[in-house]
């Protein structure tokens, strides 16, 4: 995988979006993509990998931080998994991203 943010879908089931090595502002389009793409195709959960991710910039919680508060008024489910641990401790020490489910 290169050290980019993707991200798929499949209609009517869940978005993933495969976060890069380092998550900061560069992955702010694929963000805003994934979000019209489960709206259009009534998608009800996206899942953020945070599998290959070592790294979270102050962008990157900010990016987070938008998906969150886009998405409070919906029935839309945020999942965001396979977290390294040192990223885990960073999104659990923010507590801002209670909307979130942390795996």
């Amino acid at each position: 995988m290169t050290n980019t943010t993707e991200s798929s879908g499949i209609p009517d089931e869940k978005i993933i979006i495969h976060a890069a090595k380092t998550l900061d502002c560069s992955a702010h389009g694929t963000f805003v993509e994934a979000c019209q793409c489960a709206r259009q195709n009534h998608i009800q959960v996206m899942v953020v990998d945070l599998n290959a991710t070592q790294n979270i910039r102050a962008s990157g919680l900010g990016i987070l931080l938008k998906l969150s508060k886009k998405m409070e008024y919906s029935p839309f489910k945020i999942q965001i998994e396979n977290c390294q641990p040192d990223v885990k401790v960073l999104l659990s020490e923010n507590r801002l991203f209670s909307g979130f489910s942390i795996s």
